[in-house]
């Protein structure tokens, strides 16, 4: 069993009803697209390049094709965030629409968000996605 299966295995126990794994499909790229932003609109590129780094050193320990999946992703997110230059308050708004939407769909699917009960797996919403796809794609990662 590789490492990143069981913490896997254990977010994607409260993502089951199709609704709510819609919700998320939307929101919770588009809430990472928004601490993106509002990191960069608080803190600069510097701060920004460094919480990145730091999260892909975090996907690699678990997954090294995961991690690799996400350099053109988030790269793709951050040319996103400096063209669009939004004020912090309006990334915060947009991050808090997502929470609430992300909220929506557990209650939807009748659990609490499993990051109430492990912190860890706030950041593990993406690897799951791409998991997904990779598993839709009969892709072995």
């Amino acid at each position: 069993m590789r490492r990143v299966d069981p913490i896997l295995d254990l977010y994607e126990e409260s993502h089951k009803h199709p609704a709510n794994i819609k919700i998320h499909w939307l929101f919770e790229p588009l809430a990472i697209w928004a601490i993106i932003a509002l990191i960069y609109s608080v803190s600069g590129a510097l701060v920004l390049t460094g919480f990145l780094v730091v999260l892909l050193i975090y996907f690699a320990r678990l997954s090294v094709p995961i991690a690799l999946d996400f350099v053109p992703v988030i790269a793709g997110f951050v040319w996103i965030v400096v063209l669009a230059s939004l004020h912090w308050a309006v990334a915060l708004a947009i991050f808090a629409v997502c929470f609430v939407a992300l909220l929506g769909g557990h209650r939807i699917e009748g659990r609490s968000p499993a990051v109430f009960e492990n912190p860890q797996l706030i950041i593990v919403g993406p690897a799951s996605l791409a998991r997904r796809v990779f598993r839709r794609l009969s892709i072995h990662y």
